[in-house]
């Protein structure tokens, strides 16, 4: 195998997570997956935002951004 560098992987923290914060949803997030694979060279990174959107189902079954976040003032 090559070495080619580094990988950024962007994702929902339960999605890329070390730890399964949704086993009632997926039995397994990649975040398990890649920590497995790659041991102590994975990194998870957490972030957060103040507000904005999400790319989501609505009620009408269309995909877009209808999620929408908001967090109260600090």
């Amino acid at each position: 195998e090559e070495h080619l560098g580094k990988t950024i992987v962007w994702g929902h923290n339960g999605h890329v997570s070390k730890t399964n914060m949704i086993p009632f949803i997926y039995p397994k997030v990649a975040g398990q997956h890649l920590a497995e694979y790659y041991g102590k060279r994975y990194v998870s990174i957490g972030t957060s935002v103040y507000e904005g959107q999400y790319n989501v189902y609505n009620s009408d079954g269309e995909f877009g951004p209808y999620g929408t976040l908001k967090s109260d003032d600090p």
